[in-house]
Parts: structure tokens; sequence; C-alpha cells
């Protein structure tokens, strides 16, 4: 198999992308070709989201000529940092401060990095993001602002509104977490307990920003990636309260008491005129990168976009129709379904395993499935961030075999779900994910691939070492 080039290899993914090459070779060596070919488009997938590649062409359409004071926050924040300073004259830059979850840090030469909590917040984040605000605040008019943006930034930015606690905001990030809504709810409960959110931050500043965002939410509605820190929107405090009202559990009564006073002082919205906002990136770059991998193995691609927000459960029997409706067909071709987005899982009560998103879906994909299939079958699903859910992997993979094993083995998939541990599953076939931190997201990748039992003439799949 062919190694990674040196230019990406050199900087991108470290550890994360060796991880996903060992796999794949692996996969390789044990005749797994199928396997390994998923494997590849994920890889492809998730170098394709790498801001070294994707941000040094949009910034040298900025034409920057002033000096630039770098403000970054997210899972790939430290990455886009480094894009930066890989990209900019030394003469243009003027230092910064990168806001990252533990483990995603990286050296820089001189953006300082801090690292804390996420999902749920701690008081490294409200440190962080008191200290970054203070920092941009005081660029001078003379010279400007890079922000850069990426999916996590909710957690990390995590300064309360006025009259909140951090206890009140970790007790609702956990409730959140919990109940399986869309990226877009959370971020509309959250940004209103926020002080920096929805366009709170970029208003301190006094010199031009520009905010450059990675993508991570379905239909890349920019405001929602990191509950929007350059983005201004119209907040609506019933809807909150309605919302949380919804959540089942009680909620931290300053929460509250914030936003019903909202209902009659509303906050003034944040001025903006300084202000630009660009999309450095998103899912569909990288459906693409694996669309080109699948189809040069002789796949019909079915590309079904990244802007798909459905539950775990609902999305695993949408799967299994489109797989019934092919395996229907009078002539079968080799077929793959590509999609993105970030589908809503929650979590049932008691206590909670391992699992994610990720292998949600592939363990109620596995029981939509369950019977005898007269078709192959390969699903996977993994966070392009490196890191689904609880348990410190990716995403899983399985194949018609395994659905066997499984069931042999008495290994029920819904009983996993029950006992939010669906990654547990996939860790008894052997079949997780690990790759550890990407430093980069544009949210998940899933790839459905099928083939007649016995494949058509011309039809076999092939694996050609790429050539970059």
């Amino acid at each position: 198999m062919g190694s990674w080039p040196d230019s990406i290899s050199e900087h991108a993914h470290g550890s994360a992308v060796q991880a996903l090459a060992a796999l794949l070779q692996q996969q390789q060596s044990l005749g797994k070709a199928r396997a390994a070919l998923a494997l590849r488009a994920l890889q492809a997938a998730v170098r394709a989201a790498d801001p070294l590649a994707s941000l040094p062409m949009l910034l040298k359409e900025l034409s920057l000529s002033r000096r630039q004071h770098v403000f970054a926050i997210g899972k790939a924040g430290a990455r886009m940092a480094r894009a930066v300073e890989a990209s900019l004259p030394a003469h243009l830059l003027a230092g910064g401060l990168a806001l990252v979850p533990d483990g995603h840090g990286e050296t820089l030469a001189g953006i300082d990095v801090l690292e804390a909590s996420h999902p749920v917040p701690d008081q490294r984040g409200v440190d962080g993001s008191r200290l970054l605000a203070q920092r941009l605040s005081q660029v001078p008019e003379t010279e400007e602002v890079l922000l850069l943006v990426s999916g996590g930034g909710s957690a990390l930015l995590a300064e309360p509104a006025d009259g909140l606690a951090l206890q009140d905001l970790t007790q609702i990030y956990e409730l959140l977490l919990r109940s399986g809504w869309p990226i877009d709810r959370l971020n509309r409960i959250r940004s209103q307990l926020l002080e920096h959110a929805g366009g709170r931050l970029a208003a301190r500043s006094r010199a031009k920003l520009r905010c450059l965002v990675l993508s991570d939410v379905p239909g890349d509605n920019l405001a929602w990636v990191a509950s929007g820190p350059a983005c201004a929107w119209r907040e609506d405090p019933a809807e909150a309260l309605d919302w949380l009202a919804q959540l089942g559990a009680p909620v931290p009564a300053a929460a509250v008491a914030l936003l019903k006073q909202r209902l009659h002082r509303p906050r003034a919205s944040p001025k903006l005129a300084h202000v630009e906002v660009h999309c450095a990136g998103s899912a569909d770059r990288s459906l693409e990168a694996a669309a080109a991998v699948l189809a040069a193995a002789g796949f019909e691609v079915i590309n079904l976009g990244s802007a798909l927000s459905e539950t775990t459960g609902a999305f695993a029997q949408h799967s299994a129709a489109l797989l019934r409706g092919w395996s229907a067909q009078p002539v079968r071709r080799p077929c793959a379904w590509l999609s993105g987005g970030e589908l809503g899982h929650g979590l049932h009560p008691g206590p909670r395993g391992r699992g994610g998103r990720n292998t949600a879906f592939l363990a109620a994909l596995m029981h939509e499935l369950a019977g005898e299939l007269d078709y192959s079958l390969l699903a996977l699903a993994a966070d392009s961030d490196g890191i689904d859910g609880v348990g410190g992997h990716a995403g899983a993979w399985f194949e018609t075999a395994d659905m066997h094993a499984a069931a042999l083995a008495h290994v029920d998939p819904l009983q996993a779900l029950a006992q939010n541990d669906s990654a547990g599953l996939f860790a008894r076939l052997d079949r997780l994910i690990v790759c550890g931190p990407t430093h980069t997201n544009v949210n998940d990748i899933r790839i459905l691939l099928v083939q007649p039992t016995t494949p058509l003439a011309g039809a076999e799949l092939t694996l050609s070492t790429p050539h970059d």
C-alpha cells in the first residue's frame, strides 16, 4: 500500500493519520479489501478537511496587508492557527491565542495554545475565554484580527452570561448532550447563556475582524458553528425556555430567571459592521474526496450530502430502505452511499457506557438489517475529528459476516443501545476505529458499500495504490 505524501505527513493529523494508515494496512493484509477501501475513503475525507490544505488558498484570496492578531477556537483551532503561521509572512503575524479541547493542542511559533474541557465546560474554558476576549479587545485599530472558528467552541468559549455560574452551564450542557436534539437547537439555547456567543466576541474588537469558519453543522449555517462568536442572530428567550422545559429534568433556576428577564429586557444586538465571515471548509469537500476513492474502485457513488440531522434510529431505517431498494433491482451493481452531517442521538436512562452518534447509527442499522442478507455489505461511520462520543474511538464499521458473528455470540444491537454502550458492541467484534484527535472537524462521515454476493463480470473491487 502506498504511504501518505510527504507534504501531508510532515504536518498534519500526526498520530491520527498513522493510526488510520495502520488500520488500513492491517485490513488489507488480512484480505479485507472492502474494509481497506472504506478506510481509505475515510482517510481521504479526513485529509480533505485538514486546514493546512484548505486555508492557504482562502488566505491568499483575502490579500492581507496589515499585521494580523490570530485567535482560534475549537477542535481544529490549533491546526487552523498553524495554517495561518505557515501561509503568512512573518512581518504580518502579531501572535495570538488558540483555545482548544484537551488533546488537540499543537506547538505553534508565536500563538499561545490553551486547552480546556469538551464537551462539558470547565473553569479552564471560562478563564481561557476571558483571556482571549481581553486580548482581542486590545488589538489596535491600525491592525487586524483573524478569528478562526471550528466545532467544539461552545464548550470552550465558556464564560457564562451575567447571573450564571459555571455549574449552571455544566448542568445544562449535560442535559442537552443526553437529549439527542439537533445541533442548531442546542446552540440556539447555549448561545443565550454564554457571554461571547451570537457575535458578541467579535463585537469586542476595535480592529477589522475576519472570521474564518470550518463548518461542522448540517447545511453550513455558520451562525451555529461554536455558537457563532462572530455571527449575530435574533435571540429568542421564550423559545429557549420552552425547549428547556421539554428536557424533563430540573434546570438551574438562575438560567430560567435570566431567560425570563430577557423576555422584557433583551440583550442589545452586537455591532458587527467591522466583521467579515468566510467559510473555510465543510463536509462537502470531504465527501467529494471519499467519493473519488470509491468511484475509482468501481462503485457507483450516491452522495446524500452533509445537511442531514435525523436521529440515528431514523437514518438507520432510511439506510435500510435504500439497501432493500438496491437489493430488489433486477441487475445489482456495486454501489456506495455517502453522507455527512450530524445525526441526533439521545441517551437512555441509566449509566453511560461507550459510544457516540456513529456507533449508535451502526448498531441501529445492524438491528434494522437483522436476518440473512443476499448481498455483501460494509457500513462505516466515523467522526472526522477522531472522537465519537465517549470511549476514545472515532467510529466503527461492520460487514455482513460481522452480523452473523454477532448473532452467533448472542450480541444484541438493541441491548447495546439500551445500555448506552454501542461502542462495546463493535469492540467485541474488533471493528472500532481508534485514531485519536485528527485536529480538524467537519462532522461525521458515513459510508455504505454493497455488492452482489457474486460480483458481476468486470465489476470486481479494485484497490490501486494512490499516486499523489
